[in-house]
């Protein structure tokens, strides 16, 4: 099988935040909120692009993070909500892997800093957006350090949806949680080449099992929608046969999750997850979580 896997770029949005008013509370997960927020400033700059991104039933090339603090104070909580005040430093993202979707985000957003967004019925000001851009190849992504170990976290509620009978997994199972990984990708054409699905996930069934877990549920809500369950924690896989071809195609797959997340409503924050490949005499990373 060949290595020329991809090429691709991405587009990263910051919006840097604060809240007007003093004891500014929302809820505690509002990426759907935020999505809104963005999607509705890019209408209101380019209605073309809009529609193209509000296309329904089309594996979306775009997703955001919830609302993060820029400072170590954490954000009071209480009972699923959290509490503000215009000194918190807020920030959230807005990520693509569509090249034209990217350059039409710089022309349509760039200009907005002081505006004000509101979200949860909260006034914020938007202090600034810093854009970044990375083109991903072969090169880029096969000469990161080689493991047979890789670790998850996965930082915001994550379910996964089976293809087959609908139900909902609130556990990374490498056939979920790689599954859903490949058929984004294959979805939204970032492979350069034609990967059997069926091999692959014989691969992944076969030569991928969990190592080591922690992970908790937690309840979300959006708007209107019945409330959502997800997984939160982290996760680590070992990879028993990392010579193997398709073992090549799992950094490039676990980058799309960093910049897509993965899961159910992974447009709208859920499922926002970070990478690492521990080395094998890592224990002490192993010690340090569980005595978080």
């Amino acid at each position: 099988m060949t290595t020329n896997f991809f090429d691709f770029h991405s587009t990263k949005l910051v919006f840097k935040i604060h809240p007007n008013d003093t004891n500014s509370i929302i809820p505690a997960f509002v990426g759907h909120m935020l999505r809104g927020v963005v999607l509705n400033l890019i209408k209101a700059n380019d209605p073309d692009l809009s529609a193209v991104l509000h296309r329904s039933n089309e594996i979306r090339p775009y997703a955001v993070s919830n609302l993060y603090s820029l400072t170590h104070r954490r954000p009071e909580r209480n009972k699923g909500k959290i509490i503000l005040s215009p000194k918190d430093e807020l920030a959230f993202n807005f990520k693509t892997v569509n090249l034209m979707v990217g350059k039409a985000l710089l022309s349509s957003l760039l200009d907005l800093k002081n505006e004000q967004i509101q979200i949860a019925d909260k006034t914020f000001n938007i202090d600034s957006i810093t854009v970044s851009t990375k083109k991903y190849t072969d090169e880029v992504l096969l000469n990161s350090p080689v493991s047979d170990r890789i670790e998850i976290d996965f930082l915001t509620p994550t379910q996964f949806i089976s293809i087959v009978t609908k139900n909902v997994f609130l556990f990374p199972d490498p056939r979920y949680f790689f599954g859903n990984l490949i058929q984004t990708a294959k979805s939204l054409n970032l492979l350069n080449v034609s990967i059997d699905y069926d091999s692959f996930m014989e691969f992944v069934s076969q030569k991928l099992y969990i190592r080591l877990y922690d992970l908790k549920t937690r309840i979300v809500k959006m708007g209107k929608l019945p409330l959502m369950v997800g997984f939160t924690g982290w996760v680590r896989y070992i990879n028993t046969d990392p010579e193997n071809d398709y073992a090549n195609l799992l950094p490039f797959l676990l980058t799309i999750g960093e910049i897509l997340n993965v899961g159910k409503k992974r447009t709208a924050g859920m499922g926002v997850i970070k990478t690492k490949f521990p080395i094998k005499s890592d224990h002490s990373a192993i010690s340090e979580k569980y005595n978080e």
